[in-house]
């Protein structure tokens, strides 16, 4: 899948028509506005629902990336790096159009979204999109193993320790400390600016590790 077939004007319809239905499902089942915003920004949420979809498209990117392909663009780390920049550039898409139908829609179901919740919704977008960019990155390190399990089933691998992050760790974590950070994913959901920082040391040090050792196969 190139860039221009996957920013092509029907993926991304596609796209909205989905996330649209996604949200008008999510408002047959919220009480309220604050009820309705909980629901679609809820760690449950981006993990059972938004995750596997980004995942899904990522590894059709990867997969296109053939060796073949590889020669053409003229090395590993130039082949990595269009890879790993097309999933880049997926999540900020699927997250601009998700941002903007939220608007959307609470404009036309509530009210217009207040500067409060802007900033919020701002904040979520921002920790949301770095979590899919770390979860993209941390796949095509694994794909790049020279051990078959973790190279074959990386995308599945990166969902289930996403899961495990999330669902069971942090929220462990969370009952007996009262903070959400267990590992790294579940730091999208950790509030103030050590979310932020979490999330870009661990993005800048998997980057790192992949155009330094991981290209050439032989992580673990």
């Amino acid at each position: 899948m190139s860039l221009r077939r996957m920013y092509a004007p029907p993926f991304v319809c596609c796209l909205a028509v989905f996330l649209a239905a996604l949200i008008l499902v999510t408002l047959n089942f919220a009480a309220d506005e604050t009820n309705w915003f909980a629901n679609l920004f809820s760690y449950r949420f981006y993990i059972v629902v938004l995750t596997p979809v980004y995942l899904l498209i990522c590894a059709a990117l990867d997969r296109r990336m053939t060796t073949p392909c590889a020669v053409r663009v003229g090395s590993r780390k130039k082949a990595a790096a269009i890879t790993l920049l097309r999933q880049w550039g997926f999540a900020f898409v699927c997250f601009c159009a998700w941002i903007a139908l939220v608007c959307l829609f609470a404009i036309l179901c509530f009210r217009p979204v207040t500067e409060k919740s802007a900033l919020d919704i701002l904040d979520i977008f921002l920790k949301e999109l770095l979590g899919f960019m770390l979860m993209g990155t941390l796949a095509s390190v694994l794909r790049r193993a020279s051990v078959r399990v973790p190279a074959d089933n990386a995308y599945i691998l990166t969902f289930l320790l996403a899961a495990a992050d999330n669902l069971a760790a942090a929220p462990f974590l969370y009952k007996y400390t009262s903070f959400r950070g267990a590992l790294v994913f579940s730091w999208v959901f950790t509030e103030g600016c050590a979310g932020y920082a979490a999330l870009l040391a661990a993005l800048a040090l998997l980057t790192a590790y992949l155009f330094r050792v991981g290209v050439r196969g032989d992580i673990f």
